[in-house]
C-alpha cells in the first residue's frame, strides 16, 4: 500500500495515551483531529448544507470540532448526537461544550436538504454491532448515496479487522 500504514484501535489508543504523557492534552488532540478532518474536507468539497452526526464518545468529540471549524468557515451546518450533551465525558465534553449551536437528537433529522455527511458517530474501536435507529439510518445515508466523510472509519466497521457490525 505504497507505504501506508493504518493504526489498529490498540495502536492508536496507544499513541493517544504516549501524546498524553507528553503533556499534550486530549481536548487539543481532539482540536488537532477535528482540524485535519475540517481541512479535508474543505479541500475536497464546496460549502454545501453538512449533517455531522456525533457519538457519545471522543469520535463524537471530534465531530463537535469539525462542525464548529465549518461553520466558522461559513458552511451550513446541521449536527445530530445520539446522546444528550449532559452525557458526553471528558474531552468529547469539552469539544460539545465550544459548539454554540443547535444539537438535535438523531431521531429528528431528515435527511432530505443533505449534501455532505461528516460521520463522527462511532470510531475504529468499535467493537458491538449497532442497532435500533442508529442503525436504520446509517443504512438511509446509504440507500441514498449521501456523501460521507468518516472520522477514523466509517460507523458499523470495526476498526480492528474491517468486519462489518
Amino acid at each position: 500500500m505504497c507505504g501506508l500504514e493504518l493504526l489498529t484501535p490498540a495502536e492508536m489508543g496507544e499513541a493517544d495515551r504516549l501524546a498524553a504523557a507528553s503533556c499534550i492534552s486530549g481536548i487539543d488532540l481532539m482540536e488537532r483531529a477535528g482540524q485535519a478532518v475540517a481541512d479535508a474536507i474543505t479541500a475536497r468539497y464546496a460549502p454545501r448544507p453538512t449533517l455531522v452526526l456525533c457519538g457519545p464518545g471522543n469520535n463524537g468529540g471530534d465531530g463537535f470540532v469539525v462542525a464548529r471549524i465549518l461553520r466558522e468557515a461559513g458552511w451550513s451546518i446541521e449536527l445530530a448526537c445520539t446522546v444528550g450533551a449532559g452525557e458526553l465525558k471528558g474531552d468529547a465534553a469539552q469539544a460539545a461544550a465550544r459548539w454554540h449551536g443547535t444539537v438535535r437528537p438523531l431521531e429528528d433529522i431528515s435527511l432530505d436538504r443533505t449534501h455532505l455527511i461528516v460521520d463522527a458517530l462511532y470510531g475504529a474501536g468499535l467493537d458491538r454491532p449497532i442497532g435500533g435507529h442508529e442503525e436504520k439510518f446509517i443504512h438511509d445515508i446509504a440507500r441514498r448515496k449521501i456523501e460521507t466523510v468518516a472520522i477514523d472509519v466509517p460507523s458499523g466497521v470495526r476498526g480492528v479487522d474491517g468486519a462489518l457490525e
